[in-house]
């Protein structure tokens, strides 16, 4: 996922697809898409030959300028909800979400499409107060799916120890030892270590330490905080040893990092 700083010319809209192919030409649309499949099954075919296919709660990415053909099975009526965006970098020029057109999410629990459904209300509504609310609900959309994508991608690739790395993803203020890591992911310690430090190219504590300082430096640039704050913040109370693996992480001492007023 690239970094993007705000989206503008968010759109909502929902309908029933008609019938016969759509064809999208290189030009024809200067937005990135996010596809929602309410009902019905979207084919997708890509001008470099990759065919995308869209079931009931699949949520297509599409970036702008892309070119394909699509068509609906029309064995079952479709129906879809789509959030058209254009997204920015810091510097207010035209970026991508994601760098390929793809499924980036299949919504199994009807979580998301509670947010489409939600985005769309305000957009409609249109006023001032609404339209905060609709850059607000896209980038937890957003979020949402780019998780799920990246949780996908994550299980497929170290499938053996998927749980332990998202559990250290979601809690790396914990205090969790890696012998339980290692039994959350029926593995023996010797083991576990060894494939975790294939798979992310460091030690499970390493990794912890990593997402700690990771965190860090998001509040540190913020401005609002303190480096004792922060160091409390992620649990590391000696002051001394946070500094020494903040600046490991990113070669200056956390006072560096806070914005100068």
């Amino acid at each position: 996922m690239n970094r993007i700083s705000h989206v503008k010319q968010v759109v909502v809209n929902e309908g029933i697809p008609g019938p016969g192919k759509h064809i999208c030409k290189i030009g024809e649309r200067e937005f990135d898409r996010f596809f929602y499949v309410v009902q019905g099954t979207i084919y997708i075919d890509l001008k470099e030959g990759h065919r995308l296919e869209g079931t009931a709660g699949s949520i297509v990415y599409l970036t702008a300028n892309v070119e394909y053909e699509s068509h609906w099975d029309d064995s079952v009526e479709g129906h879809y909800i789509a959030l058209n965006f254009i997204p920015l970098d810091e510097e207010c020029r035209h970026t991508r979400l994601l760098h390929e057109n793809m499924i980036i999410a299949v919504d199994n629990h009807a979580e998301i499409y509670k947010l489409f459904k939600e985005i769309k209300e305000y957009y409609i509504k249109g006023d001032s107060a609404s339209e905060l609310m609709v850059q607000s609900l896209f980038f937890k959309i957003a979020y949402e799916l780019c998780r799920k994508n990246e949780r996908k991608k994550l299980k497929e690739g170290i499938s053996e120890i998927y749980r332990a790395v998202v559990y250290l993803n979601e809690h790396y203020l914990s205090d969790i030892a890696t012998e339980q890591l290692a039994e959350m992911c029926n593995l023996s310690s010797s083991t576990f270590r060894r494939m975790f430090k294939e798979a992310q190219g460091m030690s499970p504590l390493k990794y912890k330490n990593h997402l700690k300082m990771q965190s860090a430096r998001e509040m540190l640039k913020s401005g609002y905080h303190t480096v004792s704050e922060v160091s409390e913040s992620v649990n590391c109370t000696d002051i001394s040893h946070f500094n020494k693996l903040y600046k490991a992480e990113f070669g200056v001492n956390p006072s560096e990092d806070i914005p100068k007023i």
